[in-house]
């Protein structure tokens, strides 16, 4: 259990040291304690001399809580008393301090230390003034207010989280996705602190994913067919007002700023890479290009994996698409390489930019570590020793890209950071990423090669799954829907989740769900019913039969019917793709043709609009025999016999009706 006073910097003014100008620090002191804490005093501490190497920063950043990190500074004024804090319960503290009372040896360039300490007396009177009751460390850097060459800084948000879409539609974790976008949620602060700056530029990454299932969740709509999140008819629930503001403020960021959009679903491409799935691809592509026109975002593709890394899968991505990785992924990268690098592959080398994974942890203990201005202070440092090590080493063209860890939290205390007020840095240039990626790869950058594999790839089932829910969506979209994009798009955003690469780490849940599509989908392709007679005899060659298609679904579908002869003797004139309204039944008059007599099997098959064969199967046997036709002969000379026949009988009557000696035939003899 923690115990003593609790010590937070939620601010730090200015960002960094400026000759002339007063350094203040805010923050927050909580008695952690069941007992009184007394007679509290706030100390600033800071270091006399500056941390000049990254080698430096990386020790002073692992080192334990109660390392030395400076001195205090105790003169008159410039430190704050603030009497007794009872158990459980915070106050907050102000200290200013004058340049010139900051204690530093010199004015030498570099990253100082900066931390605070709180004496107090504890509820046996006891009071050590030599170790502090409770304290904070942060990193503030002082730099030559003018520069040459300024390092280029690109400033990267990614905003994801992971999508479980059901087969009725619905998200089984809707609700932390609602949390997520909600008051203190993370994606809702990470866009707070993104709308904070109108100077500063960012990119933004976003996952197509999480902003559609946010605009299902607003609109109330959860199938195919989608319903404006802003109508009259949208659900007013907590979490539709949440993830609806959400949508209207992320959609006017990203028409601010630069826009970076991932596949749907943050699709696993080296699981793909290694395991290729015919067509997978395609509905990923499809899902991701019609999501983003339908919520009305166009943005530059990237590919952001947070694990493992395949460099074929890379060379594989269409030419304007960015991969980002993490220095960790790849071996011997340092950030003195710069953000744009080579990757080699089995092909040509890739290029691709590259960034700490480490600069979101922010500063040293004791924490949190990872708070907005702690993470901004980092930055502002690492850039400084970049920038200090470039002049040192003569280089000229230096430049970093930060990207924010897809699960970073900036706090609660970032109002008060005033985050972007640093980024004005004498020693900085603040651009876009894609200024970063039009200036390429640093002309020293080596080639560089990935890390082996740490986790295990997606499993295969689960692969093959994804194939057979693509074909099978594939059909349900071209039946259910009117064969637009924005139609498809629903199924294929379900192949696209199956294969996402949050599901390395839970391969039983994704099968699940993919299970459920895929009986879901069968179930409606098993609701459209073709049927036949049991036999059909056709009394000559050709001829007509009935077949009856059925509709059993509540939603209409638009389907049309193959019929073939098991053996090709036949033809049949296929029935063209109609509509059928939900529970509706309709029958077809079939005309066929026979080359042969006998008995023949028959097929009867639903198809699509462009007449793909799907469903279940209708079949029959049906019979022709051409001594129909000889009948019809000898019936019809029978009755010309017969015609003629009374012809006589009927002109002999009339003879003898009128007198006239009917001829007498006399044979004799020779």
């Amino acid at each position: 259990m923690t115990t003593g006073l609790a010590v937070t910097m939620a601010a730090i003014t200015p960002a960094y040291l400026t000759p002339g100008e007063p350094v203040t620090v805010r923050g927050d002191i909580t008695n952690l304690d069941e007992r009184v804490w007394r007679d509290l005093q706030v100390y600033l501490v800071m270091s006399p001399s500056p941390l000049t190497t990254r080698e430096q920063l990386a020790a002073a950043l692992a080192s334990p809580a109660t390392a030395y990190g400076g001195n205090r500074v105790t003169g008159e004024g410039l430190f704050v008393e603030l009497g007794s804090l009872p158990p459980g319960e915070s106050t907050n503290y102000s200290l200013e301090v004058p340049f010139d009372q900051l204690g530093l040896l010199a004015r030498t360039s570099g990253v100082y230390s900066i931390g605070v300490h709180v004496i107090a007396t504890d509820a046996d009177g006891v009071r050590n003034s030599s170790e502090a009751t409770g304290r904070a460390r942060g990193l503030i850097p002082l730099m030559p207010r003018e520069v040459d060459v300024p390092v280029a800084l690109s400033l990267v948000w990614p905003f994801q989280a992971q999508v479980e879409r059901t087969a009725e539609g619905t998200y089984s974790n809707a609700a932390e996705l609602v949390a997520d976008v909600t008051g203190s949620g993370r994606l809702r602060r990470l866009l707070d602190l993104a709308r904070s700056t109108t100077s500063v530029p960012l990119t933004l990454i976003s996952d197509p994913a999480v902003l559609d299932a946010l605009q299902r969740i607003a609109s109330g709509s959860f199938g195919p067919q989608r319903a404006d999140a802003d109508a009259d008819s949208a659900p007013q629930t907590a979490a539709a007002r949440a993830a609806r503001e959400f949508l209207r403020d992320f959609t006017a960021l990203a028409a601010a700023q630069s826009l970076w959009t991932q596949g749907y679903g943050r699709p696993d491409l080296t699981s793909l890479e290694q395991r290729p799935v015919r067509g997978v691809m395609r509905s990923i592509n499809r899902a991701t290009s019609t999501t983003l026109a339908q919520l009305d975002l166009a943005g530059r593709r990237t590919y952001l994996p947070t694990r493992d890394v395949d460099p074929d899968a890379l060379a594989g991505l269409p030419s304007e698409t960015v991969a980002l990785v993490f220095g960790d992924q790849v071996e011997d990268w340092t950030i003195e390489d710069g953000p744009m690098a080579l990757l080699g592959t089995d092909s040509a080398p890739v290029d691709v930019v590259v960034a700490d994974r480490e600069l979101t942890r922010g500063g040293p203990a004791p924490g949190p570590t990872d708070t907005a201005l702690q993470v901004r202070q980092r930055v502002l440092s690492e850039t400084a020793l970049l920038w200090l090590e470039a002049q040192l080493n003569d280089v000229s063209d230096v430049g970093m890209v930060f990207v924010a860890s897809p699960s970073w939290n900036p706090g609660g205390t970032w109002p008060t950071a005033n985050f972007f007020s640093g980024f004005d840095a004498p020693w900085l240039a603040m651009t876009s990423l894609d200024t970063q990626v039009a200036r390429g790869p640093f002309p020293s950058t080596q080639r560089l090669t990935t890390l082996e594999p740490a986790t295990q790839s997606l499993p295969r089932r689960l692969l093959e799954s994804a194939r057979l829910l693509q074909r099978r969506a594939a059909i349900v979209g071209a039946v259910t829907g009117d064969g637009t994009e924005d139609d498809r798009a629903y199924y294929d955003q379900a192949v696209a989740l199956s294969v996402s690469e949050y599901w390395r780490t839970a391969p039983a849940t994704a099968q699940a769900l993919a299970d459920a599509s895929l009986s879901s989908l069968a179930k409606q392709l098993d609701g459209i019913v073709v049927e036949g007679p049991e036999f059909v005899t056709l009394s000559s060659s050709s001829g007509r039969f009935p077949i009856t298609v059925t509709n059993t679904l509540d939603q209409p579908v638009t389907v049309g019917v193959r019929i073939t002869a098991d053996d090709g003797s036949m033809a049949f004139d296929d029935i063209a793709p109609v509509n059928l309204r939900g529970q509706e039944s309709t029958t077809f008059t079939v005309q066929t043709r026979a080359a042969d007599i006998g008995v023949i099997g028959v097929t009867a098959s639903l198809t699509t609009r462009n007449g793909k064969p799907f469903g279940q199967r209708a079949t029959f046997s049906l019979r022709t025999s051409a001594v129909g036709v000889v009948v019809w002969i000898v019936l019809g000379v029978a009755a010309g016999l017969i015609v003629l026949a009374v012809a006589r009988q009927l002109r002999r009557r009339s003879r003898v009706e009128r007198g006239v000696p009917t001829p007498v035939t006399i044979r004799t003899s020779p």
